[in-house]
Formats: C-alpha cells, sequence, structure tokens
C-alpha cells in the first residue's frame, strides 16, 4: 500500500508542478498581453495629444473661417437689398417711360395720319394735275 500511496503522491505532485506551470505560462502570456495593452494606451494617448495640439488650431481656423463667412454673406444681403432698390427704379422709369410712349402716341397719331392724308390728297392732286397737263399737250 505503500508504494500505490507514494505513485498517488507522484502523480498528484506531477500533477500540481504542471498546474504550476501552466500557471507560469497563463501569467506570462497575461504580462505580455498586459504590456501590449499597455503600450497601446501609451500610443493612443500620444495620438490624442497629437489630435488635441492639431485640433485646437483647426477650431480656431474654423471659427474665422465662419466669422468671415457670415460677414461676407451680409455684404452679399447689403448688395442684393440694393440691387433690388436699383431694379425697382429702372422698374419704375420703365413705366413712366411706357406711360410718355402711350401719351406721346396718342396725342402725335392722330395729326400724324393727318398730314398723311393731306399729303397723300396734295400728291394725288400733283399727279391728277400733272396727268391732266400732260395729256392736254
Amino acid at each position: 500500500m505503500d508504494i500505490t500511496l507514494i505513485i498517488f503522491e507522484i502523480i498528484a505532485l506531477t500533477a500540481f508542478a504542471s498546474l504550476c506551470i501552466a500557471l507560469l505560462i497563463g501569467v506570462k502570456r497575461a504580462l505580455l498581453l498586459f504590456n501590449k495593452t499597455s503600450q497601446s494606451l501609451d500610443e493612443m494617448t500620444a495620438l490624442m495629444r497629437t489630435i488635441e495640439g492639431n485640433l485646437t488650431p483647426v477650431a480656431q481656423t474654423l471659427d474665422i473661417t465662419l466669422k468671415q463667412t457670415t460677414e461676407t454673406l451680409e455684404r452679399i444681403d447689403k448688395e442684393i437689398e440694393n440691387a433690388s432698390a436699383i431694379v425697382g427704379h429702372f422698374r419704375a422709369v420703365a413705366g413712366r417711360i411706357d406711360d410718355l410712349e402711350q401719351r406721346l402716341h396718342q396725342k402725335v397719331e392722330r395729326p400724324l395720319l393727318q398730314a398723311a392724308t393731306l399729303i397723300s390728297g396734295v400728291s394725288k392732286a400733283v399727279i391728277a394735275f400733272y396727268d391732266t397737263f400732260a395729256r392736254k399737250r
């Protein structure tokens, strides 16, 4: 029975030693993983600092650009208002010119037609007189 007990003790001791070795291997792998994770976090921290350092000037430039864009749009709005006022004045002038044209047309058309009728009548009379004078010869 002593030999059986010794064999079981050796098996138990071997299992315990194997378990300790497996545990050591696991701890070593965990340490490597921890080191890689720590390096990744350090790199990410450095990257975040770089981004933060670069982001501030970009945000300031963006703020300046937005202010300039707002000012430009306000100036464009004013110019559009001025152009609208000028177009309104041109429309008013065009309306007055149209009214003036209609009045002139009304005032001048009738006398011109009368003058044309008179000239036509005189020219017909001259032609008739010439035809009559030319037949008598």
